[in-house]
């Protein structure tokens, strides 16, 4: 019928967007102190395919890609469960149609942001080579936490980046990382380490970014006798 048709339209234009513009991406974190005060968690949003994306995220070779910052608002923003998925309600014995949302309830010192480079479906699987645009200093994660105090105390700093490279069928680790000492970026290559420039830190081979506190290095340069 009319609405049936309707409803089939509005779903094949959700579909098209989502096929512009998906991503895979996971953030997590824990902290060592007591259990109460760890917090970890994880999402995944669909694939990236970004030939129409954002012009300000661009690599070396002038491909388009999205920015960190538009995955951390996807992993903050409220969800509507859909017709498969609902929220069961023990109290009602019934499913319910929910908005469910995420949020930062406490940043730690240490952050470590996956990007989700690797897809596995029913039907393939294959790697996910999409450009990812990320700060190498002043990531601002006040938006993004529900905490008042850790909203004051909000930015961090970049200081290593672990990539791969090749396929699913191969491929070979190796790392960038910063000296804390000389302030200063290197490639760890298996055996071999070599300076380089921070511009060269980002690429879409960029799998794992670790950032620290700016207020946590502060200290750890300086730490009280």
């Amino acid at each position: 019928d009319a609405d049936a048709d309707a409803d089939a339209s509005h779903d094949a234009e959700t579909q098209l967007d989502l096929d512009q513009r998906e991503v895979q991406f996971a953030v997590f974190w824990g902290e060592e102190e007591e259990a109460n005060d760890r917090y970890e968690s994880q999402v995944v949003v669909d694939k990236t395919k970004t030939e129409n994306g954002d012009d300000d995220a661009m690599d070396e070779s002038g491909r388009h890609g999205i920015q960190l910052s538009e995955c951390l608002e996807a992993f903050t923003k409220e969800e509507k469960l859909k017709q498969g998925n609902e929220f069961y309600c023990k109290e009602c014995k019934e499913l319910l149609a929910v908005t469910k949302k995420m949020d930062l309830w406490k940043l730690p010192n240490i952050v470590a942001i996956q990007l989700k480079r690797f897809q596995y479906t029913h039907a393939w699987r294959e790697k996910i080579d999409t450009y990812v645009d990320f700060p190498i200093e002043g990531l601002d994660l006040a938006a993004h936490t529900v905490s008042p105090e850790d909203k004051k105390n909000a930015i961090y700093d970049l200081y290593a980046v672990s990539c791969h490279g090749g396929g699913l069928g191969g491929g070979h680790y190796w790392a960038y990382v910063k000296n804390r000492l000389d302030g200063k970026w290197y490639n760890m290559n298996d055996s071999s380490t070599s300076p380089m420039s921070a511009s060269s830190v980002k690429s879409n081979e960029a799998y794992l970014l670790f950032y620290a506190r700016r207020d946590f290095c502060k200290e750890l340069q300086n730490p009280a006798e």
